[in-house]
């Protein structure tokens, strides 16, 4: 496995930034230096956080899951194309890329991938699995 050097985490966050255009992705990424693919359950989706703003379209003022986003009305209209819509007349299709997951505040936060996500939570079969790059968990080395 190959970590992200300096010069590709900068590519990596340069990007980012010009195709989504929030700053927030880009602090998704600190202290991450590379990531694994999994298969995730129903469950760890919906035990993952969602971005602050999706979090507020909900009310919600402090971090909360994605589940907790998805099951909650939003507070102001938001547009047809908007991911909590993501199944409204899409037709059923293969996951395509995997979704990804970076750090903010700490937690495990969903930063790309949402209308998949969605489309998974409410079509897939309970045993479901989905893609999703997660944070490699850095082990210390300890010595004795």
């Amino acid at each position: 496995m190959k970590g992200l050097t300096a010069e590709e985490y900068s590519v990596l966050a340069q990007a980012w930034y010009r195709v989504r255009g929030v700053p927030t992705f880009i602090h998704g990424f600190a202290g991450i230096t590379s990531f694994q693919l999994a298969d995730w359950s129903r469950e760890q989706l919906a035990a993952s956080y969602v971005i602050p703003y999706f979090a507020h379209e909900v009310g919600a003022q402090e971090p909360i899951t994605f589940e907790q986003w998805i099951e909650a009305e939003p507070i102001r209209s938001l547009e047809p194309g908007h991911a909590r819509y993501a199944t409204s007349g899409a037709p059923r299709s293969a996951q395509g890329e995997p979704l990804l997951v970076g750090r903010l505040a700490g937690l495990p936060t969903l930063l790309d991938g949402y209308h998949r996500a969605v489309r998974f939570w409410k079509r897939a079969a309970p045993t479901a699995t989905l893609l999703v790059y997660v944070p490699c968990v850095e082990v210390a080395r300890t010595t004795r």
